[in-house]
């Protein structure tokens, strides 16, 4: 996590912009089904790119409701989870490649004094892998991850929990958010939010207070006109 003062040189300001991570700091789709495939053929079933985007964003005990049926026990659900998780890290090491725009805009927001936070259904050992391979984990002051929440998105719970680790209001903060259930998140938590298409079209966005192409379009200027 970030020490205050060593990368700040803005002073500390009283906002926070609040990241998604799958689908808006990394395109990790390709590494999360390659690891569904490879887990669910060790147990004799198929995952098919169907099944992934059926599921894609759903968290993984309801994933391996839908591929084993609904008839596991919990401690069954979570080593599983587990193993999958371990596919996954296993396969993005090493080639982590960052959303264009997003290694700007995270220093550009440091070095303007924003607080920032990463708030993710993904495992924490996930987060921090992508971020440490990024050389951005530093910038973050507190990441929320599956561990830190009973229920995801839309469930505004995981924004709720990094405002107040930041301890700041929940008007004072924007979430950036790929998916239709991330918006209707930060919209829950009394939030700003920015919609990048980079898995969705700009339609399934639409209720977001700014919808972008590509982050490479976003700057420290839109940042302040929205929280303003």
């Amino acid at each position: 996590m970030r020490q205050r003062g060593t990368q700040n040189g803005a002073g500390e300001m009283n906002q926070g912009i609040i990241w998604d991570l799958d689908g808006v700091i990394v395109d990790s789709a390709p590494f999360h089904f390659q690891a569904w495939r490879e887990f669910a053929a060790s147990r004799g079933k198929v995952f098919t790119r169907k099944d992934f985007r059926r599921t894609f964003g759903m968290r993984n005990e309801d994933i391996l409701v839908c591929i084993f049926g609904e008839n596991l026990e919990q401690g069954l659900l979570k080593g599983w989870s587990d193993e999958k998780e371990e596919r996954f890290r296993q396969l993005i090491q090493g080639r982590v490649e960052p959303f264009p725009g997003v290694l700007t805009l995270v220093k550009d927001l440091d070095g303007a004094g924003y607080k920032q936070a990463v708030a993710s259904s993904t495992p924490m050992k996930n987060i921090q892998l992508i971020l440490s391979d990024l050389a951005i984990l530093g910038f973050f002051d507190t990441i929320i991850s599956s561990e830190k929440v009973a229920r995801g998105k839309p469930d505004p719970e995981a924004f709720l929990k990094a405002a107040g680790d930041m301890s700041l209001a929940l008007d004072s903060c924007l979430v950036i958010e790929d998916a239709a259930a991330g918006i209707e998140a930060a919209k829950r938590a009394g939030m700003k939010a920015i919609g990048v298409t980079n898995t969705l079209p700009g339609g399934k966005l639409a209720s977001a207070d700014r919808v972008v192409k590509t982050l490479e379009e976003v700057d420290l200027e839109m940042i302040a006109q929205l929280l303003a």
